[in-house]
């Protein structure tokens, strides 16, 4: 897995095991830091790429930061998994339809 599905991972983790989206940097680091180091034994900045993988989700609308005291929301963590199913099935969709659509203008 890399970084990113990591920290979503345990962004969700942390959603349902304490039952709130908001959280707190340091809290995370708490939660989450020896799980991911144990995944990434090659990286010796586990908290700097941390912060990287949430200015990254950030960026990408996930998670929201809400503060200059390290308070982040997260936004659609679950649902980006989600959609992410749903463009795959999308696109199985429509490959689908252009497949039958070669088929009939093969028949005339």
């Amino acid at each position: 897995m890399t970084w990113k599905e990591d920290i979503r991972e345990e962004l969700i983790r942390y959603q349902e095991e304490k039952e709130q989206r908001q959280f707190r940097l340091h809290d995370f680091y708490d939660y989450s830091e020896q799980r991911l180091a144990s995944k990434h034994p090659r990286n010796n900045h586990v908290r700097a790429k941390i912060r990287q993988v949430l200015q990254q989700l950030r960026d990408a609308d996930e998670i929201k930061f809400v503060d200059d005291a390290g308070t982040y929301h997260a936004n659609a963590v679950e649902d980006s998994d989600e959609s992410q199913q749903q463009d795959t099935n999308k696109k199985s969709m429509e490959i689908g339809i252009l497949e039958q659509m070669e088929g009939e203008f093969e028949d005339i």
